[in-house]
């Protein structure tokens, strides 16, 4: 490939960015966790059609990589894309809301989540900090990607993905407004 749409570590530990890492480039920096929010395949059309991308998928890019191969905005013969099952994307804005911003560590495992502030260590559940979207999602498995790092995980339940909406319709026309 050309290039390998990714992300990498940035100075603060809760804002890791979108890196685009060409041959002879360092990897010391990369960085995959659950506070890489970005979807990698808004970057796909920076790019020529003859460009050869390497890229990180979760199930959500992989289904946006999908359209953008529909709409023709880039060739799948070009694309290699690495898949990774996600285990949702922490919201950031959560943790802020209850530590502040002055955060100078975050680690995390399947249950919880700890993030440091002012030398005291902070301790939530994982499913607490999570995204609104991810906590709804219903196909954590990228599709359609070239290789898969990690074990799929079980698809979710589609009936909570519509609660939202028969909630919203069971609104009157004024409060829907």
């Amino acid at each position: 490939v050309d290039v390998v749409v990714a992300f990498k570590t940035q100075d603060s530990p809760l804002r890791p960015q979108p890196g685009f890492f060409r041959a002879g480039d360092s990897l010391d920096n990369f960085e995959y966790n659950s506070l890489c929010q970005n979807n990698l395949a808004n970057y796909l059309t920076h790019y020529p059609n003859d460009t050869r991308i390497g890229m990180v998928v979760r199930g959500c890019e992989s289904r946006s990589v999908n359209a953008l191969l529909v709409e023709k905005q880039h060739l799948r013969e070009n694309l290699f894309l690495i898949g990774v099952p996600c285990e949702g994307i922490v919201d950031i804005r959560k943790i802020v809301e209850r530590v502040g911003e002055e955060i100078s560590n975050f680690d995390e495992n399947d249950v919880e989540i700890s993030v440091t502030v002012n030398g005291k260590k902070h301790t939530f559940a994982r499913q607490e900090l999570l995204h609104n979207s991810c906590l709804r999602c219903v196909h954590p498995n990228p599709i359609g990607a070239d290789i898969i790092l990690g074990e799929p995980l079980p698809e979710g339940d589609p009936t909570v993905v519509r609660e939202a909406v028969e909630s919203f319709e069971a609104l009157s026309q004024q409060e829907r407004y």
